[in-house]
Order: C-alpha cells, then structure tokens, then sequence
C-alpha cells in the first residue's frame, strides 16, 4: 500500500505530510514465513514462556512534514494560483526527503474555512420539493450566491438536511482551488482522492456530541497564520440537539498585545449568542485550523458571558 500525502490549506500557508503506509497483512505473512525458514526453531516456544520467538517488527517509516507560506499578493494576481504554486513546492520538498517514490501516492486535501463558506438556512421540511435532491441543490446554490454576491468566483456546492429536517447546512469551496489542485495531482503522479473543508470533521463531532447529549453549543472556528496570529475571519455555528441551526461568518481582528485573552473575540462570540437566542448555560467549543493548542484557548463560557 502507498503512503498518503495529507494537505492542509490555512489562511497564509500549508502544510504537507507524507504519511507512511503501514505493511499489509500480505507483507507481513511473508516476512514471518521467511523468518521461520531461516530460524527452524521459529515455531516451538522458549523455554519458561509461553509464546515462540518472532521476527523483528518492520521499521516505521517516518512522518514528513514540509510547510510553505503564501503571503498575500497584489489584488491583480489570482490567489488561487499562488495556493497551487504553494502546494507544488510542498510536493517537491517531500519528494527530495522521502525514501521512497511517491509516484501513485493518494492525496488527500483539507480548506480551511478562510477559504470556503458555511451557511445553514430554515428549510420548509413539509414541501415535497424540499425532499428533492435536485432542489436542494438549487436552494445551496442560491444561498452560496446571496452571500458572495454574483461577482463571486464559481463554486463546489454540498448541502445536507440536518437531524431536525428544518434546517439545511450549505458549504462551498472555490472549484477552481479544487481543478488546480487536480490538476497538480496528476502533473506529478499522484491521486487525487479528496478534497474537504477542514470543518466537516469538527462540525460532525459536535453534532454527533449534541445529539447524545440532547443539548445546545456554538462552535467559534478561527484559524491560525503561519507565525501562530489568529486570523481576522471567524466563523460560528449554533448546533441544537444534533442539528446546525444558525451559521455566521465576521472579520473580529485580533489585538497585537492583547494579554487579556482575546476580548475582541469574546465579544463577538457574546453577540453571537444572544442574536441566537442561546442560554446562559450554552457551551461554546472552540476550536481552530491548524488546531490551537490548549494555553492558546479562550476563556470558558461563563466567563465569556460576564
């Protein structure tokens, strides 16, 4: 089986990691067969033990990582070029350290949401066009448009009922960003498996969280520059019962010298959870992309709410 190379867009860099495959079962019922034929007393157990000698375990490859900025540019040249060109340079980093070819190699791609758009609108769970796919489709194309306006590059469009059947949460990504990235792909043998917004996964371990828990939480996405800054966009999400119900998306700048824990942030976040009607019990997770670690998170609710 062949590595994996995982690319993960941020805000003002990325990030490339070669991923080393695992030996297959195959793999590894030959080495033991060829163990036992060099080493007959491979298959009776030592003395005082209860199991017989082993071959050695195969040596892990190691993890490589190789990051790559791309600043912002004039408004005249196209971002998304500066993104690819970001991301061929991170391919050929990894190819100069890999022990290996990565010819045939699987890429998988997470966005940021920096670089994508979340929305979740009221949907009308009674109508039989509501349970339309093709209608559906039409209605997340016509949210994407009314909130980047028609001027607004094209996008790849996914939408998804949620638990409740009353709301529907509508994610795009720039498919330009996606072609180009295809494109790379398969300019350098590689396989383009997937592209995601880095959200889905922390958006889906809420909801599922949620649903067991039967409660109500905000989750306040922020991402992170290449020397560790927040980044001025933030996204919130209210999730109720398993299910995303309101969605909203900001410019909050963050404070150069602001010890006091991000108060811009935290007063957004407050208006956030009033405009939405949320409790004074509402817990709010945030979360980040690449993930903040734990000194960098902000105060918990309660505290928020003072």
């Amino acid at each position: 089986m062949k590595a994996i190379i995982q690319i993960d867009i941020a805000a003002t860099h990325l990030r490339a990691t070669l991923i080393p495959s695992a030996p297959s079962w195959a793999h590894r019922l030959v080495r033991a067969l060829a163990f036992r034929s060099r080493d007959p007393s491979a298959g009776t157990r030592v003395a005082g033990t209860d199991h017989a000698p082993q071959p050695r375990p195969d040596k892990q490859a190691p993890t490589l990582e190789e990051w790559v900025d791309f600043p912002a540019r004039d408004a005249n040249e196209d971002p998304i070029a500066a993104i690819v060109e970001a991301a061929a340079q991170a391919l050929q980093a990894l190819r100069a350290r890999a022990p290996d070819t990565l010819d045939g190699c699987r890429v998988n791609v997470r966005i940021g949401m920096t670089l994508a758009t979340v929305s979740v609108v009221p949907l009308d769970a009674s109508a039989e066009s509501a349970q339309s796919d093709r209608q559906l489709q039409l209605i997340a194309q016509g949210v994407i448009r009314e909130a980047l306006g028609a001027d607004a590059r094209v996008q790849q469009v996914r939408c998804k009922v949620q638990a409740d059947s009353e709301h529907l949460c509508v994610i795009a990504l720039e498919a330009s960003l996606i072609t180009g990235l295809q494109v790379l792909c398969t300019s350098q043998h590689l396989r383009f498996s997937s592209c995601q917004p880095a959200l889905i996964k922390p958006l889906d371990r809420e909801l599922a969280a949620s649903a067991r828990s039967r409660d109500s939480r905000t989750l306040v996405w922020t991402e992170l520059g290449a020397s560790g800054e927040r980044q001025a966009q933030v996204t919130f999400l209210r999730i109720v019962r398993g299910s995303a119900v309101n969605a909203w998306r900001t410019v909050v700048p963050a404070l150069r010298g602001d010890t006091a824990g991000d108060q811009l942030l935290k007063a957004s976040t407050n208006r956030f959870l009033i405009a939405t009607e949320a409790g004074q019990d509402e817990q709010v997770v945030f979360s980040a992309w690449p993930e903040l670690s734990p000194e960098s998170l902000p105060v918990a609710t309660q505290e928020l709410r003072a």
